[in-house]
């Protein structure tokens, strides 16, 4: 990777928001990363995600046991935040895991299966379940998964055999599909702050859905609402009638 003045900029830009003194490993495997032929590996798009996910832990303000479902720059990002208390990361391949080192970190190699829900095929790890049931917050940018018939990313079906999700943060990079059944099953649950991806995605196809807006009226998300640009995120609704 050839690193021009851009480059270096939004990398100095990456490393604000990961520094932290006692994890300069955290700092050298998100350089390794950034030099690996890994999907998502580009200096930008790790900028963009650690911004939304910095938006959204502030917004959420509890200590955080993260359960993410892919691994990447995200991984480096979750283990740098004081915020979060412990991370489990589940991947499909040992190769796909950051070279990283943290007491924070569980990394699981779980099964990929295809499935189907209601009519609606995708893929999920198989055992996921399981891993849930402590998260605070789970991050969804995995399995690996084939396009429908409008060229988006099938959806990740992992949610739809949990246990209950009321009282848990749900966070999806793009993979507009996935947000879209999220948002049949989180609906009563929580409030969905879209990601301009997602708006931009669904207008593309031109599919009308009918979206809950109530987050309008909930200081907190009206303060990033239009400012997640690749993160999709389903708040509980139990954690801001109870502030």
């Amino acid at each position: 990777m050839k690193l021009n003045f851009g480059h270096a900029i939004k990398f100095l830009h990456c490393l604000l928001l990961v520094w932290n003194f006692k994890s300069l490993n955290l700092i050298l495997s998100l350089w390794s990363f950034f030099k690996s032929s890994a999907v998502g590996s580009t200096i930008e798009k790790a900028r963009i995600r650690f911004i939304d996910l910095n938006l959204i832990l502030k917004v959420d303000g509890r200590s955080l046991d993260v359960v993410e479902l892919g691994a990447g720059s995200s991984t480096i990002f979750f283990l740098s935040q004081k915020q979060v208390s412990s991370l489990i990361t589940l991947e499909e391949n040992a190769r796909y895991l950051p070279e990283v080192k943290s007491k924070k970190l569980q990394s699981k190699i779980l099964s990929v299966i295809e499935d189907s829900f209601g009519g609606k095929s995708g893929t999920r790890y198989q055992g996921s379940e399981s891993f849930f049931k402590t998260a605070d917050l789970i991050y969804i940018d995995g399995p690996v998964s084939g396009s429908d018939k409008n060229g988006l990313a099938q959806p990740n079906l992992d949610l739809l055999v949990s246990s209950s999700l009321d009282d848990k943060t749900i966070a999806i990079d793009c993979r507009s599909n996935t947000v879209l059944l999220a948002n049949e099953l989180l609906s009563k649950s929580h409030y969905l702050v879209p990601s301009k991806s997602f708006l931009h995605e669904i207008n593309r196809i031109r599919l009308g859905v009918d979206l809950d807006s109530s987050e309008a009226i909930v200081e907190d998300l009206r303060r990033i609402s239009g400012k997640l640009v690749r993160t999709s995120v389903f708040f509980p609704k139990k954690r801001f009638e109870s502030r």
